[in-house]
């Protein structure tokens, strides 16, 4: 759940000697294990070992905004489930009038030679400094007015004037140097004379995962060793059958799932894996933990490309054995093609919560697509392209689009076809009146992977893979015109999307430099397509 994170760390620092500025040693707030931190730690505890003395090595492009902001979005949302709601706001206001205590005599002031290197580690740490006693300080007036807010409502007034079920959104809660924010608490009545309660944690998620219940864990014990009574912990989460029509239906956008006995047979092992993490994250050395498989699980890690980097230090050297080549298979793969022939590319976007009528939650739903048409073989492609405005269901104007410019029974060349395929069977399903003609598109479209799935065309370049990004390359590997890395600002499908998404937030000269690289880089996916395939018949004609 992508939220305002109030962790968690106090620092201290060294004071100076008299010759030389030494770096601040930050070390933890008293609320220094926070639920995101917790999961964290259950994943890799070098994370939060990594935060506290390398942050730097951090690759910022690691971290997926767009995911982060979406799930920002549903958390918002998902408040309203319940009906009303009472918000325990995080914001504070900083004296910024505070004038700074001067030194009264020359004794209280240090004159320090410092080098260029000192200064700049002084000034990261300082920022970092700031940045974690602002989080301290958003801490404890979360739990300030949580307390107060609670301490209220279950007063005998407080009682009388709102009944037991009052809902609040991100209450936080502070234990044994722990803390956490609840996105949904709601006050429940078990026939008991003590205040009790149920955590909803929200996720943008489609179906609960195992670290979801880490999180829902953590917080039922964080609350149980603050003194407040926990009755039942759900989950709540998007339901991706559902279908928009009109006003969003918070009921039926979300799932709520009962999740109690799983959080509580979780606390048995709670305590000892939070020691485990302090021990291993608060080491003063790096710990040693292997590159595996929850470097990218529930996401890419942040910090995989650092690791990666201590664990592969000699680069192997090239192989230049030349790609092997089936050209029977190749041959057989080309007979199928038959001219005009149409390479087509979508890009498309996804929302946990749609948009227009008749839109799933995460629904891919098509914005733009390029087309290189080839009139014959060898032919030089006519292009033809479509880029939907933002903020506008794209998904008419885009099937108009395809039939005026496929005709019926062509032949069209794709990259991995289910996902053209899928994208263009749910428009004919969308527009019946469209449907005879996107069928007969969708039953004639070709797969140029397959002569790389089926290795007819291999090169040690490749690593493996089979995909347009890794085909391409290494194909053409000194084509510039060919390599992605050289586009303005979007080298992925996931930019793209980033990339539209963010669109109406733009400024007009940063919309026009944004469309133009969306144009670039769907027309670079069907001119590759072009380029790959004239490769691969000339593979052909000089095995003959």
């Amino acid at each position: 759940m992508a939220k305002q994170n109030t962790d968690d760390k106090n620092e201290a620092k060294n004071e100076p000697n008299n010759s030389s500025l030494q770096s601040f040693n930050f070390s933890l707030l008293p609320f220094n294990l926070s639920k995101t931190r917790y999961c964290l730690g259950l994943r890799c505890p070098k994370i939060l070992w990594l935060d506290m003395h390398k942050s730097g090595e951090k690759d910022a492009s690691a971290v997926n905004q767009a995911r982060l902001d979406e799930g920002a979005k549903v958390g918002e949302l998902a408040r309203g489930y319940f009906g009303g709601y009472t918000l325990i706001p995080n914001t504070i206001c900083f004296d910024e009038e505070a004038e700074e205590e001067q030194p009264e005599n020359e004794a209280d002031q240090l004159t320090i030679q410092l080098s260029i290197e000192e200064v700049a580690q002084f000034l990261e740490d300082t920022e970092k400094r700031i940045k974690r006693l602002k989080e301290k300080a958003y801490s404890r007036l979360k739990l300030s007015r949580t307390k107060r807010l609670l301490d209220e409502i279950n007063s005998p007034m407080g009682r009388d004037l709102v009944g037991v079920n009052e809902t609040f959104c991100e209450a936080s809660f502070a234990a044994e140097d722990g803390f956490c924010s609840v996105d949904i608490l709601r006050a429940v009545d078990d026939g008991s004379n003590v205040a009790t309660y149920e955590i909803i944690e929200v996720k943008s998620a489609t179906s609960l995962k195992p670290e979801h219940l880490d999180d829902m864990a953590y917080q039922y014990h964080i609350l149980s060793a603050s003194g407040r009574k926990v009755k039942k912990v759900s989950l709540l989460h998007i339901n991706n059958q559902y279908e928009r029509m009109g006003e969003i239906d918070l009921q039926k956008l979300f799932t709520l799932v009962d999740c109690t006995k799983e959080v509580l047979e979780k606390q048995k092992d709670l305590s000892a894996n939070i020691k485990r993490i302090k021990e291993i994250a608060g080491t003063e050395t790096e710990p040693d933990i292997s590159i595996g498989k929850h470097c990218d699980s529930p996401y890419p890690c942040a910090y995989k490309q650092y690791c990666s980097a201590i664990k592969n230090q000699v680069t192997p050297p090239p192989n230049n054995q030349p790609p092997l080549v089936d050209s029977v298979k190749i041959k057989a793969f080309l007979e199928t093609l038959s001219y005009p022939l149409y390479h087509l590319d979508f890009e498309t976007f996804q929302e946990a919560v749609p948009s227009f009528n008749h839109q799933r939650p995460y629904q891919k739903i098509p914005f733009q697509y390029s087309l290189h048409i080839q009139q014959e073989e060898g032919a030089e492609p006519l292009h033809r392209e479509y880029l939907a405005q933002a903020g506008t269901d794209p998904r008419r104007e885009i099937a108009e689009r395809l039939c005026a410019e496929i005709p019926k029974d062509a032949c069209i060349l794709a990259y991995f076809m289910p996902f053209e395929k899928g994208r263009i069977s749910e428009l004919a399903a969308l527009f019946p009146n469209l449907a005879p003609h996107l069928m007969s598109i969708h039953d004639n479209i070709k797969d140029l992977i397959t002569p790389f799935k089926t290795q007819a065309w291999n090169s040690p370049e490749q690593e493996g893979s089979a995909s347009l990004k890794a085909v391409l390359p290494a194909m053409f590997p000194n084509e510039s015109g060919l390599d992605y890395r050289n586009l303005d600002l979007i080298q992925n499908g996931g930019e793209a999307m980033e990339a539209f998404l963010s669109l109406p937030n733009l400024n007009p000269e940063e919309q026009q430099r944004t469309r133009a690289a969306l144009l670039a880089y769907c027309r670079l996916d069907t001119l590759a397509m072009v380029k790959i395939l004239d490769k691969l018949r000339e593979e052909v004609k000089e095995k003959r």
